[in-house]
């Protein structure tokens, strides 16, 4: 699975690609979370929370293309966290976790809270993932963005 930043050069806007391996495949249908958060850090450790692009439709909205949205919204607004849901068929090894937005696989679907700051905003923090399943371990993407100076 890969997390990539893709926004301009002081943008934590981000996609998801890749698959969630399980293993042993489970017995029976199974149901996985994806629990998105973030966490300001340096200068932005006072933000948290993310926003979820509103592509004006359910299938234009922000999202992972085969999970349904169970807490946030795709509404441009800040929440605390984002849970996603899929429920994988018995025997079934990987999941496919692509983000999506617009219908655009390449496009980044969401973005963490930034700090106001004398006409700019400082965007550094933590965008954590964590996948989970009845049954299996938790596992947990964490991956940091820290702006650039122009």
């Amino acid at each position: 699975m890969v997390l990539a930043f893709t926004g301009p050069q002081w943008s934590s806007e981000f996609t998801l690609s890749g698959q969630l391996a399980l293993s042993p495949a489970p017995a029976a249908p199974t149901q996985v979370t994806a629990t998105i958060s973030w966490q300001g850090t340096g200068a932005n450790s006072d933000a948290q929370g993310l926003y979820l692009y509103d592509g004006g439709s359910p299938s234009q909205d922000g999202g992972i293309s085969g999970w349904t949205l169970l807490q946030g919204a795709a509404d441009d607004q800040l929440y605390s966290v984002f849970v996603f849901s899929t429920v994988i068929a018995a025997g079934t090894l990987t999941v496919p976790t692509v983000s999506t937005y617009l219908a655009d696989p390449e496009a980044a679907f969401m973005f963490g809270a930034e700090t106001p700051n004398g006409g700019t905003s400082f965007w550094d923090g933590i965008i954590t993932i964590r996948f989970s399943a009845a049954g299996y371990a938790d596992a947990v993407l964490a991956v940091p963005y820290t702006q650039t100076a122009e």
